[in-house]
């Protein structure tokens, strides 16, 4: 079974297990926004484990990072989805783009905040569920629109930043045509791209002091959008023509994020950002939340470099815990000694009470009283010269 198959058997088997039990009283389903790791990241439909197996099996070594550190230089590919409705901050853009610029052929994907795979969880459970199952699925699936709607209102419905511009107060669209070089041998019929706002090249940018990213990478291309050409999904710019430095910017991650890589034309667009990536080596996750990213001189932010990424990995961080406990308990039994050994006194053989205890213990063992005293008496003959009675059958005779 290729890798591929693998992850999409492993969500199909996720997904069933959670529309199994989703329509008990307490419903709840991970839904941890742009993170790869832990069981809250890997089991969420909103995380980002399944793409970073895309890459491991494209041969990248994958890691995760919560800040920006010096150990984040060492990577190729930085795949950035914020859970945040925000534009970076023009320190973080400077990080980042300087981190570009610094050797050729890096990549940085930027996926922007604008989806929530929980909803279209919900809503592919309710036309799944039987008629009494469904008012639970609308009501799961309402809750889910109003936390993503609660969070989206905190933003402004327009603004311009020096990578992209956003406009978030446009019709919802599930667009079933698509332009580009991407939407190549892409099922656009089949595929579950929902688009809930608009981005576009800067157009209005005020400066910060930063130059527009235009001028560092003045090669922009639209590698996939609506067939009409008025919604951008995937916007890269480049130094060059060429596969090169770049950024990938994305309009959401409505066919990256775990849930929506179920779907088979998804991953064959996931495919096509992977090669888009080059030959690099290592591709690190960024995972921050609404509060942004933190800018680090230390390489405390990096995670999975030791090769023991893999024990944080769900189910293997659930079992890990209770494997532990009981090899802990395993050892307490076999090995039941606690603090420090004492030394137990010298035992010396020529302490002649010794052999006294030892000879009544052997003629004790012969269970016979007669012979006992036979014994006893055939000694104090030899030790005091008194007459000794022998034994014969069970009368005592007098030699």
């Amino acid at each position: 079974m290729s890798m591929v198959s693998y992850i999409w058997l492993w969500l199909l088997i996720g997904l069933s297990i959670f529309a199994g039990g989703c329509f008990s009283n307490e419903v709840k389903i991970p839904t941890a926004y742009g993170a790869r790791n832990g069981y809250q990241k890997t089991g969420s439909v909103n995380g980002t484990h399944v793409l970073g197996e895309l890459f491991r099996q494209a041969g990248y070594t994958v890691r995760s990072a919560t800040k920006l550190s010096p150990r984040i230089q060492e990577s190729d590919v930085i795949v950035w989805a914020p859970d945040s409705f925000q534009a970076p901050t023009k320190e973080v853009r400077s990080y980042l783009e300087d981190w570009l610029q610094a050797q050729q052929g890096r990549t940085l994907i930027y996926v922007d905040r604008d989806f929530d795979a929980a909803i279209e969880y919900w809503n592919s459970m309710e036309t799944q569920a039987s008629p009494e199952d469904q008012l639970a699925a609308r009501r799961e699936k309402g809750r889910a629109m109003h936390d993503f709607d609660r969070i989206s209102a905190e933003t402004s419905d327009k603004f311009d930043s020096a990578w992209y511009s956003v406009q978030r107060d446009v019709p919802l669209r599930r667009p079933k045509q698509l332009a580009g070089p991407w939407a190549e041998a892409i099922d656009a019929d089949k595929t579950e791209i929902v688009l809930r706002s608009r981005i576009s090249l800067p157009t209005d940018w005020e400066s910060d002091d930063l130059p527009n990213l235009s001028e560092k990478f003045p090669n922009d291309e639209v590698l996939l959008s609506t067939a009409d050409a008025d919604d951008p999904i995937v916007i890269r710019y480049a130094e060059f023509d060429t596969q090169g430095t770049q950024i990938i910017l994305i309009s959401n991650g409505s066919f990256l994020l775990n849930q929506p890589l179920v779907n088979h034309e998804h991953r064959k667009l996931a495919a096509k950002l992977i090669e888009e990536c080059g030959y690099g080596e290592t591709v690190t996750f960024l995972e921050t939340g609404e509060s942004g990213v933190e800018i680090v001189a230390t390489s405390d932010g990096v995670e999975g470099r030791s090769g023991w990424e893999w024990l944080t990995v769900w189910p293997i961080s659930i079992l890990g815990l209770h494997i532990g406990i009981l090899l802990i308990v395993f050892c307490f039994a076999s090995f039941p000694i606690f603090g420090r050994p004492k030394h137990l006194p010298e035992v010396r053989c020529s302490d002649f009470q010794k052999h006294i205890g030892a000879l009544g213990e052997l003629l004790e063992a012969t269970d016979d009283y007669d012979y006992a005293q036979l014994r006893v008496r055939q000694y104090q003959q030899i030790a005091r010269g008194e007459t000794v009675y022998r034994r014969v059958g069970r009368a005592r005779v007098k030699p």
